[in-house]
């Protein structure tokens, strides 16, 4: 997966974004952030277009996502559809800790 980040925007861009039901679930999760974010989603390259408004959200949040983003990392470089529930699960598990930013 490719990863483009300055504060206020990341780009993701992969294959496994073509995956409607993969993508969805990432578009749930990252609405969770609330930071009057704009997502895109561009079919052609795979990518997502996360712009946030930078002054919301604590980037030290961001980097603590760093580790969990890594645990699902293979299975998201060596995307099967066999992989697809995997991803799933890290996606869910992505968000709940999204969710705890708001208690934090």
């Amino acid at each position: 997966m490719d990863v483009n980040y300055f504060p206020g925007r990341i780009r993701l861009r992969d294959k496994i974004f073509r995956d409607q039901e993969i993508r969805e679930a990432f578009l749930k999760a990252a609405a969770i952030v609330d930071a009057g974010q704009k997502i895109s989603f561009t079919e052609k390259t795979a990518s997502l277009l996360i712009e946030y408004d930078a002054d919301k959200v604590d980037e030290e949040k961001f980097k603590r996502l760093a580790p969990l983003v890594q645990k699902y990392r293979s299975a998201v470089l060596f995307y099967e559809e066999k992989r697809k529930p995997e991803i799933l699960a890290g996606i869910a598990e992505l968000k709940e800790a999204i969710k705890g930013w708001k208690k934090a």
